[in-house]
Parts: C-alpha cells; sequence; structure tokens
C-alpha cells in the first residue's frame, strides 16, 4: 500500500498562496529584463556604440524601419523588421527610421535619435499595440525620440551638420 499523503493544507492550495510581491529595492536587484528573448536593452546599446566608435566624428548612420506590405486591400504580409535596424534598435514596428550621430572622437560620444508613431488608441485598437515616443527613450534607450511626422525637420538639421552620411 503506497504512503499516505497528509492533508493538504490552506496555504498548499495554489489558490490559496500568498503571491510574491518585489519592493522598489528588490526589483532594482534583479538582472535586467530582455528586450527581445535573450537581449537586452544594454546589448543594443553595445551594438550602437560599436558602430558608432567605428565612424568618424561627425558621421551619421540613418537606418530606416521595414514598412508594412500590404498582400490586397487591408490584408497584410506579416510584419518583418530590417534586419539592421532590429540590429541595432531592437524595435520591430514599422513607419520608424534610427539615427545614430557620432558627436565626438570619444568611445561612448554618440547620440541615438529615434523617429516613430506616436501613442494612438483608436489606431492601435486596429492594427495592435504601438511603443510610442516615450518608450523609445524608456525602453530602448534613444537619446532624443520624436514623432516621426518631425522627421523632415529634424533629420534636414542633423543631416545639415553631418561630415559623413
Amino acid at each position: 500500500m503506497p504512503p499516505s499523503r497528509p492533508p493538504p493544507s490552506s496555504s498548499d492550495s495554489p489558490s490559496m498562496r500568498p503571491i510574491p510581491t518585489f519592493s522598489g529595492l528588490a526589483s532594482a536587484s534583479l538582472p535586467p529584463l530582455p528586450l527581445t528573448p535573450g537581449i537586452t536593452a544594454q546589448e543594443y546599446a553595445n551594438r550602437r556604440a560599436d558602430l558608432a566608435n567605428s565612424m568618424d566624428e561627425g558621421g551619421v548612420a540613418v537606418l530606416p524601419a521595414a514598412i508594412l506590405q500590404y498582400k490586397s486591400g487591408a490584408v497584410f504580409h506579416p510584419y518583418r523588421q530590417e534586419s539592421n535596424f532590429f540590429w541595432l534598435t531592437g524595435w520591430n514596428e514599422d513607419d520608424a527610421i534610427a539615427v545614430i550621430e557620432k558627436t565626438g572622437p570619444q568611445p561612448g560620444d554618440n547620440v541615438l535619435h529615434m523617429f516613430v508613431k506616436p501613442k494612438n488608441p483608436r489606431e492601435e485598437q486596429w492594427h495592435g499595440y504601438r511603443n510610442g515616443v516615450d518608450a523609445a527613450v524608456d525602453v530602448f534607450n534613444a537619446d532624443k525620440a520624436h514623432q516621426l511626422e518631425s522627421a523632415a525637420t529634424v533629420l534636414h538639421r542633423i543631416l545639415e551638420s553631418a561630415k559623413l552620411i
């Protein structure tokens, strides 16, 4: 005869176990979460720094995101980000531009500008979640984030001062 189990206590029941919580101090000590599976935001920042370090001072790299490809009418193909853009930013949305600007001779003298679509609950209802301008800075570590509509004027100013594009 198999050994008998003790009767379950209320703390053994999955619905009755306390849910662990983390205070601000505890969560700050945890390792950073990956931005995409297996890759942290810091890894993307390191990749951008490596690219910027290979550029001359005053150099600018302009990286457009892939555009959404439609099959017919409102039916579109599954989205696939442009490989170089995704490798350097982790951003997986269409209609975006990343600009890496080498601002000085030292390693780390670079600025990431991101031009992205703003949050729009009505469009998100039909097209899915959108990160928005704030997430470009807070989550994706852009130094400066702009709405995509401002790309013509802001990008023009950046490129005017560039020595090499």
